[in-house]
């Protein structure tokens, strides 16, 4: 295979990369932390928001 296709390829996997990473990080950092928060009743909620 040349080094163009594999370029080509790299690239195209790059953007759904980007967008479940993305999606990850929202998911655990924003939406988990903040049911955490609301299932503990810890006092600062709006600190994972």
């Amino acid at each position: 295979m040349n080094i163009s296709r594999c370029i080509e390829r790299i690239l195209k996997l790059a953007i759904p990369n980007h967008v479940i990473w993305l999606i990850c990080f929202y998911t655990i950092f924003h939406s988990f932390l903040n049911l955490v928060a609301e299932l503990l009743r810890f006092a600062d909620r709006q600190f994972y928001l």
